[in-house]
């Protein structure tokens, strides 16, 4: 009976955990968008915004950093008809994407923000606590917490550095 009710427990536990991650993760993508950079530039016939400089784009716990961040706005047409949203982020140049998860970085990136998507292409590196993935293309699902990573056109491997939990410790301690 007192193993039943640790393996319930465990299983709830595990569920919770799964589900108030992914919810955290959804929960970025209500948040508005700051951008920052050294300088900016509106172009308002093609409704772009170019952050030169420093760029720093965040919403919520979510931050994507570059040289150079490129948003393609669109106007709203629903009820609010001055509303407008951000389709898309182009970076480029020293990438970086943070939540309170993980670190990803490579050469240029795309934040598709209507299908809560990040792309980095270009020696790419994904941190997630001390376990690191290498690889050429990474595409990271944003509400199911998912992160695939690709070889170079289907040429060379990638690679994953796994430390395990004892080694962490030592680690450490050095």
């Amino acid at each position: 009976m007192k193993k039943n009710i640790k393996n319930i427990a465990l299983i709830f536990i595990v569920f919770f955990y799964y589900f108030s991650n992914s919810y955290a993760i959804n929960e970025n993508r209500k948040e508005p968008i700051d951008i920052t950079a050294d300088t900016m530039e509106w172009n308002d016939q093609t409704m772009v915004a170019h952050a030169l400089g420093n760029a720093v784009a965040t919403q919520g716990s979510q931050t994507l950093t570059a040289d150079e961040l490129t948003a393609s706005i669109d106007n709203n047409s629903s009820n609010d008809q001055d509303a407008q949203r951000i389709r898309m982020i182009y970076a480029r140049g020293n990438v970086s994407f943070e939540n309170n998860e993980e670190k990803a970085t490579g050469d240029k990136g795309l934040y598709d923000v209507e299908n809560g998507k990040i792309i980095l292409e270009g020696n790419v590196i994904l941190k997630r606590k001390n376990d690191i993935l290498y690889g050429n293309k990474l595409v990271m699902d944003l509400d199911d917490g998912k992160s695939r990573v690709f070889s170079e056109s289907g040429e060379g491997r990638v690679k994953m550095r796994f430390i395990p939990a004892q080694e962490k410790k030592e680690e450490n301690a050095n």
